[in-house]
Order: structure tokens, then sequence, then C-alpha cells
């Protein structure tokens, strides 16, 4: 059965929220959902979606006057806001605006944590959305029939399409996402869909739609976007992702192989095989966490067999070891600077915007590194050794 709206006030775990629009409004099948505090971006929201705010800047009715059609408008299958933050009580225009649309919105209270609630959505309503609707459940159109080379239903293509508001312009890529454990253990149904919740919410905020199945160990991700979908971008941001949950979860390996770019749905079975080759790539060059496209196959396998000379990796990872060694000891940030600089071909003005911080500020961090590592960033062999060792240190550490 689908996850509805109404269904929310029935789990146990979720006593305190209160519905404060019409009864009618309750029956939206709920997806997925997303986290918000200020709704000043919501462009970027899908059908489907719970909203969850602790509904800042909520209280200016001027500024928020149109914020309910336009949630309705979108297909969102409704609003959960929680006061005792920015607001007491939710404002009766946002009230009367949901029961003029007969979109849901309830009451969150303080004490209710949002990962309680989205904890709940993922359980009870994953499967649903994960793979569809019921009709597409049974088929497992990606794991089973593309796995096997079977080529899509006209249907199930059509269906996609609808999904992913496929346009001429839309670019599309395949993930397959490998989640195991060092030791064989079993990977807890929390584990599986926190990353998916992590990676669909980061695709998300850059504007990417996406279709997501889970099947076993293994999270396929469907992508697509009428922006241009690069793959250098995707690896970067990616790779920070399965990073930092290792942080928490240290036993677990995390890989994924990426397919190439690709303009058509009627291209997913080569897709599919050209992701599921990039995926072995890194299971035979042993690496613990990354992510390979195909078309940085031969890099990738060039990187395994770097890691196989000890030597070689300890040179190539002796600069990276004493800034990652200076950033444990006195809390600075300078791998990961030298990593941005290095990833935005050491362009001084975009790696600012990416760290957040000013030139100048980026400038005295690269001197910093400079003369803790005797770096020459003029020198573009060294520039070169320094990639591949930060390529080997999030391969392989």
């Amino acid at each position: 059965m689908s996850l509805l709206i109404k269904n929310l006030f029935e789990f146990d775990s979720l006593k305190g929220i209160t519905l404060m629009t019409n009864e009618d409004s309750a029956n939206n099948e709920i997806s997925w959902f997303n986290i918000m505090e200020i709704l000043d971006e919501i462009s970027y929201l899908q059908k489907g979606e719970l909203l969850l705010t602790t509904g800042y800047k909520l209280d200016n009715e001027e500024l928020n006057k149109d914020l309910i059609y336009k949630l309705s408008s979108k297909g969102l299958a409704g609003m959960g806001i929680q006061t005792g933050y920015y607001l007491d009580e939710i404002p009766q225009y946002i009230i009367d605006a949901g029961n003029k649309y007969n979109f849901p919105i309830f009451k969150i209270p303080k004490d209710l944590s949002f990962s309680i609630i989205s904890h709940v959505v993922l359980k009870n309503a994953y499967n649903i959305n994960i793979k569809f609707k019921s009709e597409l459940q049974k088929n497992r159109f990606i794991f089973e029939n593309l796995s096997l080379g079977k080529e899509l239903s006209l249907k199930e293509k059509s269906q996609i399409s609808d999904s992913l508001k496929l346009t001429s312009n839309s670019k599309l890529c395949l993930l397959i996402l490998s989640v195991t454990n060092a030791y064989d253990n079993l990977i807890p149904e929390s584990t599986m869909l926190n990353l998916t919740n992590k990676l669909r919410n980061y695709l998300h905020s850059q504007e990417i739609l996406t279709i997501v199945e889970i099947s076993n160990d293994k999270i396929l991700f469907l992508v697509a976007s009428d922006n241009k979908l690069e793959t250098k971008n995707l690896s970067i941001n990616i790779t920070d992702i399965l990073k930092k949950h290792c942080e928490s979860e240290h036993n677990l390996i995390l890989l994924i192989g990426g397919s190439s770019i690709f303009a058509s749905i009627d291209t997913l079975v080569p897709s599919f095989k050209e992701a599921y080759s990039s995926l072995i790539t890194l299971e035979k060059i042993k690496a613990k966490t990354g992510i390979c496209f195909y078309n940085y196959l031969g890099l990738f396998k060039s990187l395994g067999l770097i890691s196989s000379d000890k030597y070689t990796v300890n040179f190539l990872q002796q600069k990276v070891n004493i800034l990652i060694d200076h950033d444990k000891l006195h809390k600075t940030n300078y791998f990961y600077t030298l990593k941005c600089y290095l990833n935005n071909d050491c362009n001084i003005n975009v790696t600012s915007e990416k760290l957040y911080i000013h030139r100048h500020t980026l400038r005295n961090r690269l001197c910093k590194i400079g003369e803790l590592c005797n770096i020459d960033f003029n020198d573009c062999f060294l520039k070169l050794s320094l990639s591949l060792g930060i390529y080997l240190h999030d391969l392989f550490s």
C-alpha cells in the first residue's frame, strides 16, 4: 500500500503531529521527503515529496503569499511545519491557503526530530517510490531487465520519461552504488536508506532528477538534467559524500560505477553495462571508497597498478599525508583546500567560490600549503603528482 499523509498520524513514533488543514487534503501519497529551513529555493522539489521545515520567515505573509500555491502546483505531497523555533503557531494565511488548494499542512511539535519523521517515510514509502509503482515493481526494470540486456517496453520508457521530465535537451547517467562490509557483515536497511537519501538530496540540490532502485547490496540511480551533467563535478562531490559517510561507519566499502553521459533512454542497456564495468573495475583494483565513470576507466586501471607498488604510493602520498597530519593536529582544512584547488584547474576565483572564502584567504592558505610541503604550484608535473596522491588517498585509504 502507498504511504499517505493521513497514515503519518497512525505511527506511535509521530505522536504530537497535528493536521491543520481539512481531512480530505490528507490523501496525498508520499514518495520521498525533503528538509528545508529557508524556503527561498523550491525549484528542485519534486512531485510526491513531503516538505519538512522550521518555517523560517513564514510569519511574513507578503513574502510567502504564493508559497502554498507553488508547492501544490508542483505536486508535493504536503508540508510539515515545526513550531517552537521561528514560529509559535502556524500562520492562519498558510492554513487558509492549504484548505483553498487542498494541500495538507501539519504541525510538528518542537520535541519531535525531523530524523524520526524521515525514517518513517523512508521505511514505509521507499519500496513504492524507489521501484516506481506496483505494476513496475514486479518487473524490477533496472536490475533484472537491464542486467539481462532486455530492452524496456514503450510503456516503461514513457513512465521513465515522465518521471524524469525528459526533454530534447536532457542528459542522463546511470550510477550503481555497491555497499559492502569489510568483514562481510550484513548491511542494515537503515544504512542503505541513509545513503540513498544523502545522494538523492545532493542530486536534487543540483537540480538533477532521479529514479532510484535498491536491490540487495546495490543502489541504482538513473539521473537526468536539462543542465550540463559533468562527470568531473559529480565525481568530486559524490566522493566527498561517500568519504564522510565512511567516517561514521568505518567498515563500509562504498563504490560507485557510472556510465558515460547519454541523451536517450533507448541506450539504457549499453549504459547499464558501462556503469557495471566501471563498478567491477573499482572492485578489481580493491578500492575502498570512490566513484569511477566509464570515460575514466583507463585512469582508474592505472591507479590500480600504481597502488600495488607501495614505494610509489608512499612517494606520491608523502606531501598529501603532511597536510592530513597538519589538519588533524591544528584543526585546519589544508588537504581539502588543495584538493579543491587542483580539481578546479588551479583557478583561484572558482576555488574560492567553491570553498566560500575570499580569494585572499585562499591565496594565504596556498602559501602556507606550499611552505609546509615545499610545493611550487607553477610546476605542472608536481601538480600531477599531487593529484595522483589525492586520488590514491580517496580510493584506498
